[in-house]
């Protein structure tokens, strides 16, 4: 979907988001368009693949789905602001982000799915150390799956393959299967399937609940 307004109007409605933290509903009445417009350019403005923890994902879902201004997201999640408008702009979309052909007027179309997020927790007491799985459709039958380790004492691993459907099928069918029979488990595993509710599980669910997600990862994905 192509939104056809200026650069200059483009630049005001970015400022009057990232620099006076106005919410949805005051951007349409202060540039007098639909409250359907400026969430479309919310969501051009953002780019969700740049989430990489729960805490940005819930600031994009307030921001886009629950039309809150940055000052009432902070007050939700009881953090500060400047931590609300920090996330803003770690999420912040940018030309590197599609190619060219994918803009009008400085903002891109979606090309690919939005990825899969599974957020592994593994204390109770502490939320940011977790390990990240990401899923994303490439191509007509090629997936990109990039695993994160994040071990609180040690630096960030990362690991990165492409799978085939069937390739990426046998692979959840293994990682859930191991998460089921591990006797010291993850607290919990928050998962994140776009256009599925966010669901959180105990890492030591039943193997035969875990393969229910896999239909649903897959169906996300379609282009």
């Amino acid at each position: 979907m192509y939104l056809y307004t200026s650069p200059i109007m483009n630049t005001q409605i970015r400022n009057a988001l990232f620099v006076n933290g106005l919410s949805a509903s005051a951007i349409a009445k202060k540039f007098s368009l639909p409250l359907t417009t400026v969430e479309v350019i919310f969501r051009q403005l953002l780019d969700l693949n740049k989430a990489e923890t729960p805490k940005h994902l819930k600031v994009y879902e307030y921001l886009v789905f629950g039309g809150l201004s940055p000052s009432q997201i902070a007050t939700r999640m009881n953090t500060g602001e400047e931590d609300i408008r920090g996330i803003l702009i770690d999420l912040e979309a940018t030309e590197n982000d599609a190619s060219s052909d994918d803009y009008d007027y400085e903002y891109k179309t979606i090309q690919k799915p939005e990825s899969v997020r599974l957020f592994l927790q593994y204390e109770q007491d502490n939320e940011d150390d977790y390990d990240i799985l990401r899923i994303q459709k490439q191509d007509e039958d090629t997936y990109k799956v990039n695993y994160t380790y994040n071990y609180s004492s040690d630096k960030s691993n990362e690991k990165i393959t492409t799978l085939t459907q069937g390739g990426l099928v046998n692979y959840l069918m293994n990682t859930f299967h191991l998460l089921s029979l591990d006797k010291r488990p993850f607290y919990s595993i928050e998962i994140h399937i776009p256009m599925y509710p966010t669901v959180k599980f105990t890492s030591n669910q039943p193997y035969d609940e875990f393969l229910t997600l896999i239909d649903a990862i897959l169906h996300s994905q379609q282009i």
